[in-house]
This record gives C-alpha cells, sequence and structure tokens, in this order.
C-alpha cells in the first residue's frame, strides 16, 4: 500500500532526526497495518475455506462409494479430522507462518493472532502492550520477536509510569544533537527491528545508527568551529607546512612551494618578475630591470659592425648586470624583458652627404633575425650638424639564467656619423640651462619571470 509506505517514511525521518513521532501519524500506520493485515488474512482464510469445501465434496464422493467407510478423508490436507470438523476450526489455530510466508518464532502462545482475527479485542495489539520491548521482542516470552499487528490473551497496558517518562523525556526544550542522541539511547536500532527487510538496517556495512552517530558528531564540530573544514589553525590545513607553527615571525608572507608541495612561510614573495620583500612589518616590491647610458662618442669601423659601448650603469640595478668593457648586458633570470633604447647621430658631412645607421639585437652571441633597424642621419648645413634620434623597443625572451644579448650598429659613413654626446649649456640671455645628452640610453624592464 503506497499510503502506508508513504506514511513509515516519514515516522522513520522523525526518528532519524530525534523528534517525537506525531500521535495521529502513529495511529493512521496502526489503521492501515491492520486492514493490510486483514486482508492477508482474508485472502489466507479464503483459500483455506476453498480448501476444507474441496475435502467436504471429497468425503461426500467417498462416502457415496464406501457406505462403510468412515468420515475421514482421502485426501490427507486435515489429518484426522473429518471433513465437518474442518469445516468447524476453533477461531485460535496455531499459526506457523505469517501471511508473507515468514515463520512466527515457535516460543510465542497459540493465542498469538493477527489482530484481524474476530475474538481479537478491539484496540490491543502487541504495538501498545506493556511487555512489548523496544528491539521489538516480547517480554512475556523469552523475547520472541513480534509484530505490532498481532495480539495474545497476555496482552496489557501499558503502564502510566512509563507514560509520565516519557512525557518528561519529549517536552523538555532540547537542541536537535541532544534529542538525537536520547532518542538512540532510549530506542536502540537493531536489525531484529524490521520484518519486512529493510537493506539499510539489514547490512552490517550501512548501519543506520553508525551514520547518524557520525551525523551528530559533524553537527557538534560544525557548531563549534563554523562551516569550511573545521580546522581552527592555518598549519592544520593539509596543504599548508606544519612548521610554520613554530618558525612563523611577524610580517612573514605565506607562499606556495613547489618543492614541498605546501604552502610556506617567507620574507621573500616571487610574483612573475617582481619580488616582494618584507622587512620591518614594510612590504616593498622589487622587479628585475637595468638603466643605462654612455657618455662618450662612438665611432663606426669602415667595414664590420661592432658592438654599442656604453659605460654607465645605474646602482640600482636588479637582475640586469652589464660588462662596460665588452658592452655585453647579462640577465639573471630567465623571462621576458622589454629592451628599449635610443641613440643620438651626428652628421659632420655637408651637401649631399646623408648617411644611414643601421641597429639590431644580438643574443647569447648570434644576431636576431629581423630586429635592424635603419635610420638616415641628414647633411650639415653650413655651421650646423645633422642629427637625428634613432629610437625604438625590442622584446626579448631567455629560457635560462644568465644569458647575454648586446646591440650591434654600422654605418656607411663611417668618417663622418658618429654616436654623440652633447654636453650641458649654460644658461644665456636667450637660452635657458639645458642637460647634456648622452649619446645613448638604454633600460631594460622585466615583463614576465620564466
Amino acid at each position: 500500500m503506497k499510503k502506508l509506505d508513504e506514511k513509515r517514511s516519514l515516522l522513520n525521518l522523525s526518528k532519524l532526526l530525534g523528534q517525537t513521532p506525531d500521535p495521529k501519524l502513529l495511529e493512521d500506520i496502526a489503521y492501515l497495518e491492520n486492514l493490510e493485515e486483514r486482508e492477508r488474512q482474508r485472502q489466507a482464510d479464503l483459500k483455506i475455506r476453498v480448501g476444507k469445501q474441496a475435502l467436504v465434496f471429497t468425503g461426500k464422493l467417498n462416502k457415496r462409494a464406501n457406505p462403510v467407510s468412515n468420515l475421514e478423508p482421502t485426501g490427507g490436507m486435515a489429518g484426522s479430522i473429518t471433513a465437518q470438523e474442518s469445516v468447524e476450526t476453533e477461531d485460535y489455530k496455531r499459526l506457523n507462518h505469517y501471511p508473507d510466508g515468514k515463520p512466527i518464532p515457535a516460543a510465542l502462545p497459540d493465542l498469538y493472532q493477527s489482530v484481524s482475527n474476530k475474538m481479537v479485542p478491539a484496540g490491543q495489539n502487541c504495538h501498545n502492550c506493556n511487555y512489548m520491548q523496544d528491539n521489538g521482542g516480547c517480554s512475556k516470552w523469552g523475547g520472541a520477536q513480534v509484530r505490532a499487528n498481532y495480539w495474545c490473551a497476555k496482552w496489557e497496558k501499558i503502564k502510566k509510569k512509563d507514560l509520565k517518562e516519557e512525557v518528561l523525556i519529549t517536552s523538555r526544550p532540547q537542541s536537535v544533537p541532544d534529542q538525537m542522541a536520547q532518542y538512540i539511547t532510549r530506542n536502540p536500532i537493531k536489525e531484529t527491528v524490521i520484518s519486512q527487510g529493510d537493506p539499510v538496517l539489514l547490512d552490517p556495512t550501512n548501519n543506520l545508527q553508525l551514520k547518524v552517530k557520525q551525523l551528530e558528531k559533524w553537527v557538534s564540530k560544525i557548531a563549534a568551529t563554523g562551516p569550511g573544514s573545521g580546522s581552527a589553525w592555518l598549519w592544520d590545513l593539509y596543504d599548508v607546512d606544519s612548521g610554520i607553527k613554530t618558525t612563523s615571525v611577524d610580517t612573514q608572507i605565506l607562499s606556495y612551494d613547489g618543492a614541498l608541495n605546501k604552502w610556506t612561510n617567507k620574507n621573500q614573495l616571487q610574483v612573475d618578475n617582481t619580488s616582494i620583500t618584507v622587512s620591518g612589518g614594510v612590504i616593498s616590491a622589487q622587479a628585475y630591470y637595468g638603466s643605462f647610458y654612455s657618455t662618450q662618442n662612438l665611432t663606426s669601423l669602415t667595414t664590420s659592425a661592432q658592438t654599442l659601448r656604453i659605460n654607465n650603469v645605474d646602482q640600482n640595478n636588479n637582475g640586469v648586470n652589464l660588462n662596460t668593457s665588452t658592452g655585453v648586458f647579462t640577465l639573471v633570470y630567465p623571462g621576458t624583458y622589454n629592451v628599449a633604447f635610443s641613440i643620438q647621430c651626428k652628421n659632420t658631412d655637408t651637401g649631399n652627404g646623408d648617411h644611414d645607421v643601421y641597429v639590431w639585437l644580438r643574443q647569447n652571441g648570434a644576431d636576431v633575425a629581423l630586429t635592424n633597424s635603419v635610420v638616415t642621419v641628414p647633411a650639415g648645413h653650413g655651421s650646423l650638424q645633422g642629427y637625428v634620434i634613432a629610437a625604438w623597443n625590442l622584446f626579448l625572451r631567455t629560457t635560462a639564467a644568465n644569458e647575454t644579448f648586446e646591440l650591434r650598429w654600422w654605418t656607411d659613413g663611417p668618417t663622418k656619423v658618429t654616436l654623440d654626446t652633447v654636453p650641458a649649456q649654460a644658461a644665456t640671455a636667450v637660452t635657458p640651462a639645458i642637460p647634456a645628452s648622452p649619446a645613448v640610453i638604454l633600460t631594460v624592464n622585466g615583463i614576465k619571470l620564466t
């Protein structure tokens, strides 16, 4: 019966949550169980009556065929009972099996009958008997398992003392964990309680009582610590180095360590090409960069290119070094860098003596394809000499530590074109003070650390 199954599910849910079942719900379940049992018993009685009628009919036939014979039927289904006696069986006949085929414990008396039996007093059943135990057994008959929709002549009304204790227990305001714990204490869940075969209770590996206990522990833990993993300290997390409990000091940073596969405490944190350092409670970020300039005039060779020489290095450079004697730069850390430069070219030729200047990149001793650029330096006019600024930037990618690069240059007017430094000019009546113009300015900025 679908309706009965639904109400049983509600009853199980209320027990799981530690709530007192609604009396009306219990009454409905008992009523529906009685109807179900009556229907089963009716079907069973019908089968018995059909069998008895068959015996009577068989007995009459035998009697006509053999008038001298006794009244015993030949079918053997009723033993030594005559057909007439079979029809008039007692109301309290010993039941050995339930309607579903399961055996009835032998310890139970002959008077253990279904409540559908017309001789059972109305309103009496094993469920509301004083001998009914929490585990589904009957204390009157040695703990033998009984069903709620059955009855025996030893039925007794539940004592009022037990009812008062029940009222005291259920009327006191309690939290959900307390109600759950008290329900389990008063109603221990055992596999023998369920006679219909509940898979949760019959499987020892999937015990409902154990699951309720585990749920109770988690509810208590969450109530104490709040949602999440339940860890109260950072070092208790599984992906954090437990050593930070004893090694951490003020102002340190939590950084992921690939070697440990855990988060740990550090004084310095690398983010792309930026180094973040904590010192004295002050957080400072410093990227890899370099700044360089040349205050000397540079001339080109006649037929071959040469490295652009720069003679000044900023003292605050970080991760970018320069050998001023060779003009070769070293990038300490692998990554992607932006190299920007400007070159001040001067042409002392006059008339139609325009000349070209070529500049390109060399990395790790080899020229880099497609990095050359050409600028034309105009010829001078009268006392004025021709000037042009060659300025651009290149992206440079390195994959290993301490890779090198340099700028190479050449001009088709080696005797006329120089990379020239213009000295500073003092203020005059008609001109302001003007700073010096270096022959070369070059900067390197880290973009991304590999």
